[in-house]
């Protein structure tokens, strides 16, 4: 049995943009397959579906950042997605969101 998947499971740097990627059959499972682009996020599938939305952004160099304490040590928090909905408040008063996805 090929067991590439399990051998190296991360095929990218975290320091730069993901180039490619494992390929997952309908029930989540590795084809043993590099697919040499970026995996299209789940989130963006299911927030382009809803109704509310009206807009979404990766925060990748925006430069949003949440700066917060960690006991004493103040650390930075960048969210993933910034995305802006309609919640029934009127087209005027659009609701920001901050969206974190956890892989």
């Amino acid at each position: 049995m090929d067991n590439r998947f399990f051998e190296r499971p991360i095929l990218n740097t975290p320091y730069s943009y993901p180039l490619r990627h494992w390929e997952l059959d309908d029930q989540g499972q590795p084809t043993q397959q590099i697919i040499e682009n970026r995996r299209r996020a789940e989130l963006c599938r299911v927030a382009e579906a809803h109704p509310w939305l009206r807009v979404y952004v990766k925060n990748h160099n925006i430069g949003l950042e949440v700066p917060y304490l960690y006991g004493s040590e103040t650390r930075r928090y960048l969210p993933d997605f910034i995305v802006l909905v309609s919640d029934g408040n009127g087209e005027e008063y659009p609701l920001n969101l901050i969206v974190e996805i956890k892989g």
